[in-house]
């Protein structure tokens, strides 16, 4: 998890170096009792015209589950909140999402894809899901996500391909065989 967070974060420049603390303890000998938290804080990450203000993660492992408290990332827009918990070599990854940020220059940051940016919101945008992200699933090719979760989206007005919209506001369900919405435009 350290080291994904770091392949991340070499996407994005900053004045000030990420502050992270990590804090393990127990016996060597025996890795399924021991504890560790990891805490990372940055601020002004920058990636093209993308910016984060604010990062915080916190994360903790014991016996053998992983736990992903909180990760915060704060922009001119809102805010994105990420939790989640695994159990070490279980295939599955309990989560819930909620996010008021940039989302499309997030993700053009982080993925370094500019297609993420064919959408521009002019109004910020809440999205909340929750459910299970299933690692090492196969889905059908260009058909859904390896997750099982329902959410929500509420947005104003945005721009996409040249059309402006009002807004849109439904609900979604998703599953790796596809998903299921429920919008109003």
């Amino acid at each position: 998890m350290i080291l994904d967070t770091a392949r991340v974060l070499k996407h994005f420049e900053t004045a000030v170096a990420p502050n992270l603390d990590v804090e393990i303890t127990g016996d060597l000998a025996k890795p399924e009792e021991m504890n560790a938290t990891m805490h990372l804080r940055a601020s002004n990450l920058r990636h093209g015209t993308y910016v984060c203000e604010d990062l915080d993660v916190l994360a903790s492992y014991s016996g053998e589950t992983v736990d992903l408290s909180h990760l915060r990332v704060r922009d001119r827009l809102g805010q994105l909140e990420l939790a989640a918990a695994w159990t070490l070599g279980g295939q599955d990854v309990d989560f819930h999402f909620r996010s008021t940020a940039d989302l499309p220059g997030l993700c053009a940051a982080v993925f370094e894809k500019e297609a993420f940016r064919e959408v521009v919101f002019y109004e910020p945008v809440s999205v909340r899901a929750e459910g299970i992200y299933h690692l090492n699933q196969p889905t059908a090719e260009g058909r859904g996500l390896p997750v099982n979760c329902v959410g929500s989206v509420d947005a104003g007005r945005f721009a996409t391909r040249g059309e402006m919209l009002e807004g849109l506001s439904g609900s979604f369900g998703l599953a790796p065989e596809g998903g299921m919405y429920e919008m109003c435009g």
